[in-house]
């Protein structure tokens, strides 16, 4: 999978991956995919976890920001 943007969830147990149209969660201990997020046209330019873990927070360069 080729990382345009990560982040670790605060609680270090998911890794949120994304590129171009998608972000993939894992599993940090065992590198299980755990789910694919899609929507995006463009390339992501961040990603980030609420304090919480609960939710993540996505931007990509077509001007998009989601809450996931």
């Amino acid at each position: 999978h080729n990382c345009v943007a990560c982040a670790l969830s605060p609680d270090g147990k998911i890794v949120a991956s994304g590129d171009s149209g998608s972000v993939t969660l894992w599993e940090s201990a065992t590198g299980k995919e755990v789910q694919v997020l899609r929507g995006y046209k463009g390339e992501l330019s961040y990603l980030v976890f609420s304090a919480d873990g609960r939710t993540l927070f996505t931007g990509s360069y077509d001007r998009m920001v989601r809450a996931w």
